[in-house]
């Protein structure tokens, strides 16, 4: 224990500290800042579809029953619509286009696969989901994304047309289970695993890559001071990069406190040291 000690003192160096806290700055703006900071900024309708998962959440929690669901839409949709009439009674740009209500907007928007629409209803289009019009447009796409995918349908199996009927045996397996289990209920939004599996991978090459240069100068300084051979010579010494490795396990791992309280109970407080 006493060699395990001694290594994490030479370990615990502040100047490779120091350099440590800069790597991990620079490796966080360059790589990880983006996944915190723009996880809701500027990416439609990215950032509606987020926000309408975490006001569910907080109503129904992580899963939500068709009936839940449809109220909590039809809820948004009256406000949404009535802030959408007022841009198109105020803004000029709609009636040039003939759009007078948001019955027109979504006739126009819907029309557009089937004629060219003309450069008027194209911008009036992109006028409702711009920013000037507070991104109102997504926000109505969002929740007809809900309205359509986030509510499973008994009749997938029976319709032919269904994406269940190009699976495979274990496909159609696990899809069963995942409805028996209720699993399509959940809320969780595709964009949040994706932003949260790509943030746990940049942090683990960083947690990899810091240990490796709090360790390279313990292991550099032996070779150079020709300390292995010293170490080598004994029977404890030849097993002590197994404790330098130990070392910075501790350095590296929760630190668990345990105090008395007044009342005599344990309680433990969990302290993660950060390299």
């Amino acid at each position: 224990m006493r060699v395990t000690w001694g290594e994490m003192k030479k370990l615990w160096n502040w100047k490779m500290l120091a350099i440590i806290g800069v790597v991990c700055l620079m490796f966080y703006i360059m790589f990880m800042s983006y996944y915190v900071e723009y996880y809701k900024k500027g990416n439609h309708p990215q950032a509606e579809l987020i926000t309408y998962a975490e006001q569910l959440a907080r109503r129904y929690g992580t899963s939500v029953t068709p009936e839940q669901l449809a109220d909590f839409i039809a809820g948004e949709r009256t406000p949404l619509i009535a802030e959408a009439e007022s841009h198109i009674q105020t803004m000029p740009i709609f009636a040039e286009a003939g759009i007078y209500s948001f019955d027109d907007y979504i006739t126009i928007k819907e029309e557009r696969w089937e004629r060219e629409s003309t450069q008027a209803e194209i911008d009036a289009v992109w006028t409702l989901l711009s920013e000037e019009c507070d991104y109102v447009g997504f926000k109505w796409e969002a929740l007809e994304h809900y309205e359509r995918n986030y509510v499973y349908s008994p009749n997938t199996h029976e319709n032919p047309d269904s994406f269940y009927h190009v699976l495979n045996e274990r496909e159609r397996q696990r899809f069963d289970e995942s409805v028996a289990n209720n699993e399509h209920l959940s809320i969780l939004s595709y964009w949040t695993y994706s932003n949260t599996n790509d943030y746990v991978m940049f942090f683990s090459v960083l947690l990899m890559l810091s240990v490796l240069i709090l360790v390279s100068p313990l292991l550099v300084s032996d070779r150079n001071g020709n300390v292995h051979h010293l170490q080598y010579s004994s029977k404890l010494g030849r097993k002590v990069v197994y404790r330098q490795f130990a070392a910075t396990l501790l350095l590296s791992a929760p630190v668990i406190k345990c105090k008395k309280t007044p009342n005599k109970k344990c309680s433990f407080m969990a302290k993660v040291d950060s390299i």
